[in-house]
């Protein structure tokens, strides 16, 4: 390539399964590799503890490639309607060691995607960040900070300042692990207290600026990624609170005005740059915001949504950890988060078998699927599900694994198709701490065991909990 074109630059990407580097070869100098960081926890420095494989892969491709771009990611991203879609993370505070690294492992160019830009977590500050500390990797993020919030906020500004050291210090404490995709569930730092905490911030600041007609828009737009968040974390937030109380009632947030106020920061953001922005882009950021109001308003909650699941009824709420449907992702489209009255919560996964019975597909979910935990770290530890293991018609509880888990860990069910967060088990318990995790599915359909005639052939997932091994529940 370099002897036959050499004023040329072919450009290729390692991403996803082609981000390891391979043996016994090395790419020529005009070839351009991009690496794609799909596996690094965002809130936290690479080659951290927990936080190594992108590093080992990075300092691989760093001792080969004769050009080495690298392509990043600096916002939360989910699949269909219940990902966790740009939400609060600080990492601006780091952008400076990160810079650094990559430096010291032979990157020369360097391409960040942040999120939309009328929804994105404070995305003004966020992108001055990056520009000042890459024109500069020596600058201090903390004096970085203080600048722009002066400049920007005014008399505001030691509000939003207090707001992003909230978030690191959360994030510091819980250390939730988060990457380019992710599920409400991951966002442990997004805690009850936290949220709360950042909100009458933001209402502080909201007075201090009244009258301010420029900076009030500037506000609104930081504030708007929290309040979405509130709503996107709606089930998460309710079990903490219902954990503690054991009622709803006094629950801080009202998503009729959080709603609200969303639609009306939107359209404060669409007026300002409908001028400004293309208008394919102005028009994408438009139907993902209604599809997200949309997804609001489908969602309702009550208290017996709450309620301990039966099988676990005797233990207190604070020895087990008990997630719903709500904190499930997927990277398969055709699973969905639907109402099913079947489910003590309402809400369940279910992913339909094809219509055909002869696909592949079709034929090996009537076998089982596989299972297990996955860590974005050390990698797989598999399991397997048949369908004899199946008990009964409806909802049955299925123990999973016996294992300990940390925040960079998911369980996935159903051939990698439903992948549910362990982060909460990691903030609450010891890291030493081993668990039975049960997973809560029913099967319908002729394609299982117990399903009837006219059913849909479907899979179903509900609940995931977490019980200590110690506490000896039974199997």
């Amino acid at each position: 390539m370099t002897a036959v074109y050499p004023e040329v630059m072919l450009n290729t990407a390692a991403y996803y399964y082609t981000e390891k580097p391979p043996e016994g070869i090395k790419p020529e100098k005009n070839v351009c590799i991009t690496l794609c960081d799909t596996l690094s926890n965002y809130a936290f420095p690479h080659g951290t503890p927990g936080n190594t494989r992108f590093y080992k892969i990075l300092t691989a491709w760093g001792k080969i490639a004769g050009t080495l771009r690298i392509w990043d990611y600096h916002t939360t991203y989910g699949f269909n309607q219940y990902g966790a879609v740009i939400l609060p993370v600080v990492n601006e505070d780091i952008f400076n060691v990160t810079f650094k690294l990559l430096k010291q492992n032979h990157a020369r160019r360097l391409f960040n995607e942040f999120g939309v830009h009328f929804m994105d977590d404070a995305h003004d500050f966020r992108v001055w960040m990056f520009s000042k500390t890459s024109e500069n990797p020596d600058s201090d993020p903390v004096v970085l900070l203080d600048e722009f919030a002066r400049g920007f906020y005014g008399p505001a500004a030691e509000k939003f300042i207090a707001y992003r050291k909230l978030l690191r210090e959360s994030q510091n404490r819980k250390k939730p692990y988060i990457t380019m995709i992710t599920a409400p569930g991951a966002l442990t730092h997004l805690d009850l207290q936290t949220v709360v905490t950042a909100q009458k911030l933001f209402d502080e600041g909201e007075k201090l600026l009244s009258g301010d007609r420029i900076r009030l828009r500037r506000w609104h737009q930081a504030r708007f990624a929290l309040d979405r968040a509130v709503l996107q974390c709606g089930y998460v937030l309710r079990a903490e609170y219902f954990r503690k109380h054991g009622t709803l009632r006094g629950y801080p947030f009202d998503d009729a005005q959080l709603k609200k106020r969303c639609q009306a920061n939107f359209q404060e953001q669409y007026d300002l740059n409908k001028k400004l922005l293309n208008r394919f882009f102005l028009n994408l950021e438009k139907q993902f915001f209604l599809r997200e109001q949309e997804r609001f308003n489908t969602y309702t909650y009550q208290e017996k949504d709450f309620l301990p699941p039966q099988r676990f009824a005797a233990l207190k709420p604070d020895r087990y950890v008990d997630l719903s449907a709500f904190c499930f992702n997927s990277q398969y489209r055709g699973m969905q988060l639907v109402r099913d009255p079947d489910s003590p919560t309402a809400w369940a996964m279910r992913d339909k078998l094809p219509a055909n019975r002869n696909s592949a597909k079709y034929k090996s979910m009537q076998k089982g699927f596989s299972a297990g935990i996955y860590s974005y770290t050390t990698g797989d530890r598999p399991a397997k599900f048949l369908t004899k293991q199946i008990t009964g018609p409806g909802y049955q509880w299925y123990k999973i694994a016996r294992s300990k888990v940390a925040a960079d860990e998911y369980l996935y069910l159903f051939d990698w198709m439903l992948q549910i967060n362990l982060s909460e088990a990691v903030c609450r318990f010891s890291p030493n701490t081993v668990f039975d995790i049960y997973a809560s599915m029913k099967f319908t359909g002729e394609a299982f065991p117990f399903g009837k005639k006219g059913e849909l052939n479907a899979v179903w997932c509900d609940r995931l909990v977490l019980v200590p091994a110690d506490l000896k529940i039974g199997d």
